[in-house]
């Protein structure tokens, strides 16, 4: 019998992003320009570099859990749905509630999980909303609303990284941010914060890669220049 292996994503991710957020600091007040396929600057592209893995890392921490989350409910509720249908033709007097019988109004009734994709589903600061209601719990949005900030400014960072425009202002000012001390080694720690919300809220006990890296840390990385 072949053996399953399992993996987590939240995990790998998360210790990915910490490990990047060592990256050698260069001159926040230093303009950045946008470099043609030849001259650029080794070590600014470096830093860069590093800073774009911590990001994006970061930001996939936290929608792998969050797509896990809402695979579970998704599935739990047409399950629900399914088996309330069944007990009401044997008592139709009886009037009953699926469990996250609104979340399967809206997105249960969705026969495969793929076409969540073509709903508001599709954004992950939504996907996070509807956990929270679908549990019945305050969102991060009021309860946290700082933690909430962090996070849209990750995710506008992670979309300027993976779509980036050539343009020298726009692409500047996304170098300038990541450049700084702050933000993108606060980044692992945004995920590890929104995470933690909803352990925190259930007072269940939290992973230990939450806290620090069990599996691997990247020591050096050999620069070329």
């Amino acid at each position: 019998m072949q053996e399953t292996i399992k993996i987590s994503a939240i995990q790998a991710y998360l210790e990915l992003a910490r490990s990047y957020v060592k990256a050698t600091a260069h001159s926040k007040t230093s303009n950045v320009a946008v470099p043609d396929q030849v001259n650029q600057d080794s070590r600014a592209t470096t830093t860069f570099a590093f800073a774009a893995l911590s990001t994006v890392f970061s930001y996939a921490t936290i929608e792998a859990f969050v797509n896990y989350e809402i695979f579970n409910i998704w599935s739990h509720s047409r399950y629900a749905h399914d088996a309330i249908e069944e007990v009401k033709k044997l008592d139709p007097s009886r009037q009953y509630v699926a469990l996250y019988d609104t979340f399967y109004q809206k997105y249960g009734i969705k026969s495969q999980f793929d076409e969540l994709k073509k709903t508001d589903l599709r954004d992950l600061t939504e996907r996070i909303k509807q956990i929270c209601k679908a549990h019945k719990i305050p969102s991060i949005a009021s309860e946290k609303k700082e933690l909430w900030a962090k996070l849209l400014e990750l995710e506008n960072a992670r979309h300027r990284i993976i779509h980036p425009v050539p343009k020298d202002v726009e692409f500047n000012e996304l170098a300038q941010r990541l450049f700084s001390e702050k933000p993108y080694t606060e980044y692992p720690q945004v995920a590890v914060d929104v995470i933690s919300y909803f352990y925190d809220i259930f007072k269940t006990a939290k992973p230990e890669f939450l806290q620090a890296n069990k599996l691997f840390k990247i020591s050096g990385i050999e620069i070329l220049y």
